[in-house]
């Protein structure tokens, strides 16, 4: 019996973290795709990118979450797969407030099923949410199936 042939096996995308700040200045490259993510108490990035998937959910894990706050959704999860996917660039910028969880998070997810490897959770510049990076990772995973 062959083995299913992922859908991430042909691409060929270089993924790159940033906070809102930078996120806003680089928008005005037409040669990179977006990813979005807000708090549900922050307004929205100013990103001119109309290759741009907006999302909003707060940096949570169950179990620890405020009475206000927004989790990471599966429709979340299935967006930013069905983006990535769909995109003709061959970069992505990921990017939250901070630039160091949640977008991190996303980007590894992202990295581990595009390019098979983790270097993310090695870097000190960020601590992915490991919520965001599972629900990312299982729902890639089971695309399709």
């Amino acid at each position: 019996m062959m083995k299913p042939v992922s859908p991430f096996s042909n691409l060929d995308i270089d993924i790159e973290v940033m906070n809102k700040a930078s996120a806003e200045l680089a928008s005005f490259n037409r040669d990179c795709s977006f990813i979005s993510i807000r708090s549900h108490d922050r307004d929205k990035a100013n990103i001119l990118n109309k290759n741009t998937l907006f999302l909003c959910f707060d940096d949570e894990q169950p179990g620890t979450v405020y009475k206000s706050a927004v989790l990471m959704s599966d429709e979340d999860a299935e967006k930013i797969i069905e983006f990535v996917l769909g995109i003709t660039t061959n970069k992505l910028i990921v990017h939250c407030e901070g630039g160091v969880s949640r977008s991190a998070g996303v980007a590894a997810a992202l990295e581990t099923l595009i390019h098979g490897n983790t270097n993310m959770f090695d870097d000190a510049r960020y601590v992915p949410n490991g919520y965001v990076y599972n629900k990312v990772l299982n729902t890639g995973i089971n695309y399709n199936l």
